[in-house]
């Protein structure tokens, strides 16, 4: 059986492929408990000052060049059924 250099090119790289998804030792960062990494006290659920600070400026931002025209994300958002935007406080 005669195997082409095409197909040992692709065996090769099927082999260094498995070989590299192999398990390999942890890293010293994965090695870090749980109770080491401090995490900081965010609030839960939704904060509607922030979107409208941060979030919602961008999708009122001009896109520029977008289908012919320089319209933000809400010119088509805000009246298409299919894909609304909007956060309600």
């Amino acid at each position: 059986m005669k195997i082409t250099s095409f197909k040992l090119a692709i065996l090769t790289m099927t082999g260094l492929l498995l070989a590299s998804c192999g398990e390999e030792s942890p890293s010293p960062q994965s090695a870090l408990s749980e109770s080491s990494i401090s995490v900081p006290n965010t609030p839960k659920g939704l904060d509607y000052a922030f979107y409208k600070e941060a979030i919602e400026p961008i999708f009122m931002r001009p896109r520029g060049g977008y289908i012919g025209s320089d319209a933000g994300c809400v010119a088509c958002h805000a009246s298409q059924a299919n894909a609304p935007l909007g956060l309600q406080p």
